[in-house]
């Protein structure tokens, strides 16, 4: 398995300075994450941890987890978004079955379900599945390309 994060090229230097994202469905600034052969982009003040990672929500506006999931041994007492925040995960593709309606996300089938407030994107095609839920969660999946 190989996990990449593009951070991004530094125009200028010192504070403020602000990562380039090369993803043409990105706001500027947004920070690339790479995972299997899905990327999607986020906003440079969420937090960016691998999926066994716990992440206390409240100390920036969303986070993203990526990679293998740790299953039910992996608990994560603060991974509870509070109000206002978001959270996306990118990991592997749970079953090669299709659920919930296809359609088209820039160019990329996918398989799309809602449950609980949290939507779930399978995408086959790329081998991962997108959860996300919270305020800009689909902001960020609608970022979703094949670098």
């Amino acid at each position: 398995m190989i996990v990449v994060i593009t951070v991004g090229v530094f125009v200028g230097g010192g504070i403020g300075a602000s990562p380039l994202s090369t993803n043409p469905f990105a706001p500027a600034g947004w920070v690339n994450v790479d995972y299997a052969d899905a990327e999607l982009s986020v906003p440079p003040t969420w937090s960016i941890q691998p999926a066994q990672v716990c992440e206390a929500f409240g100390a920036v506006p969303g986070l993203i987890y990526f990679g293998q999931y740790g299953g039910p041994s992996v608990s994560c007492a603060t991974d509870v978004p509070i109000r206002g925040e978001s959270e996306v995960t990118l990991g592997p593709i749970a079953s090669t079955g299709n659920a919930g309606h296809r359609s088209t996300l820039n160019g990329i089938t996918v398989w799309e379900a809602s449950s609980y407030g949290t939507e779930y994107i399978q995408v086959p095609v790329l081998g991962v599945m997108i959860a996300a839920n919270g305020p800009a969660a689909m902001r960020v999946v609608d970022t979703l390309i094949s670098p």
